[in-house]
């Protein structure tokens, strides 16, 4: 089991194929989390592998105001503009080089 304290960069891009308008960009930063829980696989003496099940989440709410400005999105009930992204998944880690046994 463990855990993180993680710098995010969070990027929204728009690109128009219309020669007249200006890509866009949002460039949002943020402190976030990683909470996981793993296992460990030894295999050889130099190479082992660990699993890890791990949930993500951020701090801060994200803001997508810009993004409708932009858009000219003239809706002033934005409820959804701010938003806190979660993820979850698996990650496989290979672990190469000599192994501790006990």
């Amino acid at each position: 089991m463990g855990g993180s304290v993680d710098y995010n960069t969070y990027l929204t891009e728009l690109k128009y194929a219309h020669e007249d308008f200006r890509d866009f960009k949002i460039k949002q930063h943020g402190l976030g989390s990683h909470l996981y829980i793993g296992t460990h696989i030894a295999n050889r003496k130099n190479l082992s592998f660990s699993l890890r099940a791990y949930y993500q989440f951020v701090w801060d709410a994200l803001n997508t105001r810009a993004l409708r400005d932009r858009l000219d999105l003239q809706d002033d009930n934005c409820g959804a503009c701010e938003f806190s992204p979660g993820t979850f998944g698996l990650t496989i880690l290979l672990n190469n080089g000599p192994q501790w046994r006990r």
